[in-house]
């Protein structure tokens, strides 16, 4: 069990946190187990997060910030759709155009 994981985490009787089922995913243990620095990983919540381990000199502790995914690529994914969408049409409106003066100058030529 790791002692000092998130109040958010579920404990146990003696009030340790309880990792869930599946604990190599935990950030938490991959500092402290793996010493990974730069995580991907779910949380004690079963929510997706990254996390930057930092070991504390003297000290056996690492600090260990994390923030959920969602809140990171949220924007970005939103700002991807609006920009595919745009890119999409002016593509179609510069091809309608494109269609209009091919058309028009076939009919002059006939």
């Amino acid at each position: 069990m790791f002692h000092g994981l998130a109040a958010a985490c579920p404990h146990d009787e003696s009030g340790m946190a309880r990792p869930p089922t599946g604990q190599s995913s935990l950030p938490a243990y991959q500092a402290l187990v793996q010493g990974t620095l730069e995580i991907d990983g779910v949380d004690c919540r079963g929510v997706p997060v990254g996390a930057a381990a930092e070991p504390i000199k003297g000290r056996t502790w690492v600090l260990l910030p994390r923030v959920d995914q969602e809140e990171v690529l949220g924007d970005l994914r939103r700002r991807a759709l609006k920009t595919t969408l745009a890119s999409l049409g002016i593509l179609w409106a510069a091809a309608t155009i494109l269609l209009f003066f091919l058309r028009r100058h076939a009919h002059r030529d006939a």
